[in-house]
């Protein structure tokens, strides 16, 4: 388990104003973790309720970032730092661009890298069955519910589900 103050020492070209916001902000010691459960994303940041108010409770990379590099390694971070440090309801308006700028990032979202998503999508999806007409295979990421009859959209025939 690593602190926020610990992660963003390991990363290229971070400005005393970054260091300065993390420390007014009091999310030195946010826990920052390499999540292998996230697959379509590239961050995320985690919130909770405490004492009437929203805040930050943890940071999760993806490690696939590894592969991207250390730009995209700093970019997310970043981006997720300016998450918790804006707040949970601006998402990614004004509020979170103008943070996430002063963090020293780009202010744009970067969740959605195409390698990352098509990686993931192919790893989830799989053959659930076949057309008894055509005999076009079926890829679905979840199975098809038992008990129903599927009609394939495209020719008509009957899906038959693979056990």
């Amino acid at each position: 388990m690593t602190t926020a103050l610990d992660f963003i020492a390991t990363l290229p070209d971070i400005s005393d104003r970054a260091l300065d916001m993390l420390d007014a902000s009091g999310y030195a010691n946010l826990t920052v973790l390499w999540n292998p459960r996230l697959r379509t994303t590239a961050g995320r940041c985690h919130y909770v309720r405490r004492d009437g108010r929203v805040v930050a409770s943890k940071i999760d990379l993806n490690p696939s970032l590894k592969v991207e590099g250390v730009a995209a390694i700093r970019n997310t971070f970043l981006h997720e730092l300016a998450h918790a440090i804006a707040g949970h309801a601006v998402k990614h308006g004004t509020g979170w661009k103008a943070t996430h700028r002063a963090l020293g990032g780009n202010a744009t979202r970067c969740h959605e890298y195409a390698s990352m998503s098509a990686q993931a999508r192919q790893n989830t999806r799989k053959v659930v069955g076949h057309c008894d007409r055509c005999d076009q295979k079926i890829v679905r990421a979840k199975a098809l519910p038992a008990n129903r009859t599927y009609r394939h959209p495209k020719c008509g025939g009957t899906i038959i589900k693979h056990c």
